[in-house]
């Protein structure tokens, strides 16, 4: 659960509103990001029992102009204060810190990589803000530095944390046109 992003919304999920109600669980007024995992956490930690069905049950459709595909340049601090707030809940879950280094940070490097691959997308200069919010915060960039093992196959992972870890806009920036034109040729991307 503090690995994976899919226990991370709301809308799938079947919960107890008395087990809300006594324990005073309700969306943090004014958060715009992570919202469905912090409820969703902090409601897993209280409930005694829970179950999960491997069926999708929906269908998902993929809108370009939702408000989840706008650009935005603050995706770098959401994924901190996210990681910040599952070591927070991790003893909830009997995780240990050894434990949670293991769990969590190769999920955590996986997100930064999604999150530089898809900001490829942006033009330039909106794509060098994001970027040098990531590289400033120290503590992200300890963890893509010792984190060598992603959660993804994908060896266009592995060429983007690399990118990353050289600190540099302009290398990220050709590293994930590349990337892109490659899966394009290739028939691998829409």
């Amino acid at each position: 659960m503090l690995s994976e992003t899919r226990f991370n919304s709301v809308w799938n999920k079947i919960l107890k509103k008395d087990l809300l109600e006594q324990n005073n669980i309700f969306f943090a007024p004014g958060q715009k990001h992570g919202e469905d995992r912090d409820f969703v956490l902090r409601y897993l930690s209280v409930c005694k029992t829970a179950y999960y069905l491997p069926e999708a049950g929906y269908f998902y459709r993929y809108v370009k102009t939702s408000a989840v595909n706008k650009k935005r340049t603050d995706y770098f601090d959401n994924i901190y204060v996210a990681y910040k707030f599952k070591i927070k809940m991790a003893p909830k879950f009997n995780v240990l810190p050894d434990e949670l280094e293991e769990i969590l940070e190769p999920a955590i490097v996986k997100q930064i990589v999604s999150r530089t691959f898809s900001s490829g997308e942006y033009d330039f200069s909106c794509f060098s803000v994001s970027m040098k919010s990531l590289f400033n915060n120290e503590e992200l960039m300890e963890i893509v530095r010792h984190t060598k093992k992603i959660k993804s196959s994908n060896p266009a992972y592995k060429m983007v944390r690399v990118a990353i870890l050289t600190k540099n806009v302009s290398v990220c920036w050709l590293v994930i046109k590349a990337l892109i034109v490659a899966g394009k040729v290739a028939g691998k991307f829409k």
